[in-house]
């Protein structure tokens, strides 16, 4: 997260085709949301080439939003995760869903979702009967991929169209 070493890595990463740039409210406090910032404040151009993934926390998920975009110099998120849920029902939620609808209007963001790290495929497996979420990113390994709930859940988001980040 050093800006300099940041600056360095992220030129390299789009030198190699890395367009898919995932970053949180939470790394180095904010830090590597000012890191992306300066790199696009000083390549103004790249943006329109960038996926680029934040994840912010609640309750004021607006706030949260606000406040990257700030950090990034950017009027929109590709995609906006709510982070860290353990169980659908903190994502199923009223506030939730009218951020979402609201961001989405406002041109602040172009997808939502939320990552997830426990209790996955009940995260997932609920996700996919909400209809209105675009993405989750996830832990994907070895360990649970044959797992028949965690299958099932993934297999569940397909069909709903959830795009899936392991």
């Amino acid at each position: 997260f050093d800006i300099i070493d940041n600056q360095v890595i992220l030129r390299q990463a789009l030198e190699r085709g890395v367009t898919y740039w995932d970053t949180a409210a939470v790394y180095e406090k904010g830090g590597s949301e000012r890191g992306i910032g300066m790199f696009l404040e000083s390549n103004p151009g790249v943006r329109k080439d960038l996926f680029i993934v934040t994840k912010g926390g609640g309750p004021n998920y607006r706030e949260s939003l606000e406040a990257s975009l700030e950090r990034m110099k950017i009027d929109y998120v590709d995609l906006f995760l709510c982070h860290g849920k353990s169980d659908i029902s903190d994502v199923d939620t009223p506030s939730v869903r009218a951020f979402a609808e609201q961001a989405k209007r406002d041109g602040k963001i172009k997808f939502i979702g939320f990552s997830t790290h426990s209790n996955m495929a009940q995260c997932l497996s609920g996700a996919a009967k909400l209809g209105w979420i675009d993405g989750i990113l996830f832990t994907y390994n070895y360990r649970i991929m044959n797992d028949p709930d965690m299958m099932a859940a993934v297999d569940a988001c397909h069909r709903a169209g959830i795009g899936l980040t392991a």
